[in-house]
C-alpha cells in the first residue's frame, strides 16, 4: 500500500484555491456582472501568483538549487505542475469568457465592437479620438533582434508591429508601441441604446500604419509581460532602507521575464521574435483566446444603468440594538458591542 503524502505542494494548492473563484464566475445562476467581476478577480490573482510564487521558484532553478518541498517536489516539478495547471486554467478562463460571457454581455446591452464592424458614425468618431487623443500620446519603438529588448513594463500592454522588408531578401522589420495607463483599456463609443465600446489595442491595430507611412504593417498583436517581484530587501544588510527599498522596486521594474501573455492569433514569425527578446521559454508563453489581461475587466462589472445584471445592494440598516440618542461610549461601558 502506497504511503500518504502528509503534504500538498503550496503552489498547487494555491491554484486550487483560485480555481474555486473561477468556478464561481462560471456558475449559471449567477448575475452576468458579478461572474464577470470573479473572471477579473481570478486574472489578478494569477498576476500576483506569477510575480512572487513563480519568480521565486524560477530563482531556485536559475541558481541550480534541487531541494524538494515538504510535500516532495523539486522546483523544476514545481513549474512543470505549475505550468500545466495554468495553461488548463487559463483555457477555462477564456472558454468562460469569450464562448459564455461576452456573448450575453452582448445580448444585456454591453457590446465589445469590432473595429471592422463600425457604423459610420462610430467610424468617424473613432478616427477623431485617435486623432486627438491617441495618435499625439502613444509613441512607438523600434525592436532589433541584435540589440537588447526595451525594459517593458510589467503587467502593461504593448502592441507588437511587424513591418514588411526595406528590401527584398531582409528580414521583416518590428516595433512596440507601449500602450501605458492614461488613455485607459475601453473607448466608449456612441450608440443607443446600450454601452458600445472598442478595447484601446483594437483602435491602435486599426490605425497602425499612420505611425509608419510608407511601410506595409503585416501583423499587430497585444502582448503583456509579468516581471518577478520576489525580491526581498535585507535589513541587516541594508545601511538605509529607504535606499534599500528604491533599490527594489526598480529591479522589480527590469527584473526577469516569468510570464509573456500574447493574442492566440499572432504569428510564429512574431512569438519566435519576442521569446528571443525577452529570453523566454516557450513553457513561459501563454496564447489567450481573447482580450490580454481580464482583470481590466472589473471596470465593466461597476457599469451604471445595468442593475439587472448583478447582484442586488443591500440597503444599510442601524442595528436594533443601539440606541442612537445615547452616546455611544455609555453604551459600550455598559456592554460590550461588537462592531463591524
Amino acid at each position: 500500500m502506497a504511503k500518504q503524502k502528509k503534504y500538498l505542494n503550496r503552489e498547487l494548492s494555491w491554484l486550487d484555491f483560485n480555481q474555486r473563484v473561477l468556478e464561481e464566475a462560471k456558475l449559471p445562476t449567477a448575475p452576468l456582472l458579478e461572474r464577470l467581476k470573479f473572471l477579473a478577480i481570478t486574472a489578478s490573482n494569477l498576476d500576483e501568483f506569477f510575480m512572487v510564487r513563480v519568480g521565486g521558484l524560477q530563482l531556485l532553478r536559475k541558481s541550480g538549487k534541487r531541494r524538494p518541498d515538504p510535500c516532495g517536489l523539486s522546483p523544476v516539478v514545481q513549474l512543470k505542475a505549475i505550468g500545466d495547471r495554468v495553461s488548463q486554467m487559463v483555457n477555462e478562463q477564456y472558454q468562460c469568457f469569450t464562448d459564455v460571457i461576452e456573448p450575453a454581455l452582448d445580448a444585456g446591452g454591453i457590446h465589445r465592437i469590432a473595429t471592422d464592424a463600425l457604423s459610420f458614425e462610430q467610424e468617424q468618431y473613432l478616427s477623431r479620438f485617435f486623432a486627438e487623443q491617441v495618435y499625439p500620446v502613444l509613441t512607438p519603438m523600434k525592436l532589433a533582434a541584435d540589440l537588447p529588448f526595451p525594459g517593458f513594463h510589467g503587467l502593461e500592454l504593448y502592441s507588437a508591429v511587424r513591418l514588411a522588408p526595406a528590401n527584398e531578401g531582409e528580414d521583416d522589420r518590428y516595433a512596440v508601441i507601449p500602450l501605458g495607463r492614461a488613455l485607459g483599456r475601453f473607448v466608449v463609443l456612441p450608440s443607443e441604446p446600450g454601452h458600445s465600446f472598442v478595447m484601446i489595442e483594437d483602435v491602435v491595430r486599426r490605425f497602425a500604419d499612420r505611425w509608419f507611412p510608407g511601410m506595409d504593417v503585416i501583423e499587430c498583436r497585444t502582448f503583456r509581460v509579468t516581471r518577478n517581484a520576489d525580491i526581498a530587501v535585507r535589513e541587516d544588510e541594508a545601511g538605509d532602507l529607504l535606499s534599500g527599498m528604491t533599490s527594489i522596486l526598480e529591479e522589480r521594474r527590469f527584473s526577469d521575464c516569468v510570464r509573456l501573455e500574447v493574442e492566440s492569433g499572432i504569428s510564429t514569425h512574431m512569438l519566435s521574435f519576442l521569446r528571443r527578446g525577452l529570453k523566454l521559454d516557450g513553457r513561459d508563453v501563454f496564447r489567450v483566446r481573447g482580450p490580454v489581461n481580464l482583470k481590466d475587466f472589473m471596470r465593466l462589472s461597476a457599469l451604471e444603468g445595468f442593475d439587472s445584471l448583478r447582484v442586488e445592494s443591500w440597503q444599510p440598516q442601524p442595528p436594533a440594538q443601539i440606541d442612537r440618542q445615547t452616546a455611544m461610549f455609555e453604551q459600550i461601558a455598559a456592554r460590550d458591542i461588537l462592531l463591524y
